[in-house]
């Protein structure tokens, strides 16, 4: 009688990160030995894409119990469009039923610590982030909205319509141990916080709420009644712990831009900044001078790695940089908006030094866009011109130099 030891089993398991979800049934048969091993795994992170799927998993789990430990992660992502694509989808519920019962039931799970709500889950968001059991114990949120279908409209015609969601103060209040949050293709209405009396001593402060340490904006849009992006969290020291900021694509004026980033400045560490792939509509628009904007704002002193793109530069819009970003370890400048930073100006800038100090004195690893390779050295020349001087110039302070490619 052959006997496998589940540690073994663990073992199996965890030498190969590219199981398939639909390879652990399978294994779960193979003898008892790989049961429990398999369903830890099976159950830990359930990404749901369909009406049925969230409906068969709330069946599960009410008829087991004891799986409801296993899932610490829950991505739920239903999708109508595949919805009655078998021949017995008229045996389960209506896809409206399911979200009005199976899905809450699913929110109901006491050991979260990761969240994604996408497809129609982000479109009723702000309901189903209410019907969240244990929110306290959710460390990552992720909404992630798409393009709609607006009714009346013929099939297979989308309209450009992003799902709204609507952020009230509560919601930060509630999700207290939140460290990072990410919304991706939303529509973004943030109710402005409720401000009280701090005791006695004249401050006020907004509702106490999570203290976030990143945030992702992809593709965000603000409603015209929307609150101000620093509004997004509800106490005035929420914004403290923040290390991470990434803005890509999404409708923000130079305004609104401005005046988040002068509320979040103080604790960020690394900033993205850059518009959505040029196969799109660019909505982030720094402008045809990146100087202006850059020469307005505060100093990001503890800033490490900073990546921008759409942006037109010049020596004094680097100059620019230089003075705001003075601690950056890593620039990554990826794509030019209008035209190209020509070498010569960056190894200009390399070189140049202010008071006797180096411009970026802490810089290690720049990583300039793809322009450098459209117009760089011929093959097997030496001769230091268009990238060679920049190289040039980088190995002088041993500055690591890359080339992106517009992504």
């Amino acid at each position: 009688m052959c006997i496998v030891i589940e540690d073994l089993v663990s073992l199996i398991l965890d030498s190969n990160p590219n199981w398939w979800q639909r390879d652990f049934p399978r294994l779960a048969l193979v003898s008892a030995a790989w049961l429990h091993p398999v369903r830890v795994r099976l159950y830990a992170r359930p990404a749901l894409t369909t009406y049925r799927a969230c409906h068969n998993l709330a069946r599960s789990l009410d008829e087991n119990p004891f799986l409801l430990h296993f899932i610490h992660t829950l991505d739920l992502r239903p999708a109508p469009a595949l919805w009655g694509a078998d021949a017995d989808a008229a045996a389960y519920p209506p896809p409206e039923s399911i979200m009005a019962t199976s899905v809450p039931r699913l929110l109901a799970l006491t050991r979260l610590e990761a969240l994604t709500l996408a497809g129609d889950a982000a479109a009723c968001a702000p309901r189903l982030l209410r019907a969240v059991a244990a929110p306290h114990t959710i460390a990552t949120l992720r909404i992630e909205g798409s393009l709609r279908r607006d009714a009346g409209v013929a099939s297979g015609l989308w309209q450009s319509r992003l799902p709204l969601l609507e952020w009230h103060p509560e919601l930060t209040a509630r999700f207290s141990r939140l460290t990072s949050l990410s919304l991706a293709s939303v529509v973004l209405d943030i109710a402005e916080p409720l401000v009280f009396d701090g005791g006695g001593d004249g401050e006020k402060s907004g509702m106490p709420g999570c203290m976030l340490e990143e945030l992702t904006l992809d593709r965000v849009e603000l409603a015209p009644s929307s609150g101000p992006l620093s509004s997004l969290l509800g106490g005035p020291d929420a914004w403290q712990c923040l290390r991470t900021l990434s803005i890509t694509g999404g409708a923000f004026d130079r305004h609104h831009l401005y005046g988040f980033l002068c509320a979040v400045h103080a604790s960020l560490e690394h900033v993205v900044l850059r518009r959505y792939p040029k196969v799109l509509t660019p909505f982030l628009r720094l402008g045809l001078s990146l100087e202006p904007f850059v020469a307005a704002l505060p100093p990001f002193r503890n800033v490490r790695t900073l990546t921008m793109s759409d942006v037109l530069l010049d020596l004094d819009a680097l100059a620019g940089l230089a003075h705001r970003f003075p601690g950056v370890e890593r620039l990554d400048i990826n794509e030019f908006y209008g035209g190209w930073c020509p070498p010569v100006l960056w190894a200009a800038f390399l070189a140049e030094s202010d008071a006797g100090t180096q411009c970026l004195p802490k810089l290690k690893k720049l990583a300039v866009g793809e322009s450098f390779v459209k117009y760089g050295c011929a093959a097997g020349s030496t001769k230091p011109t268009n990238t060679g001087i920049l190289k040039e110039a980088c190995a002088a302070r041993d500055i690591e130099l890359s080339y992106t490619v517009n992504v």
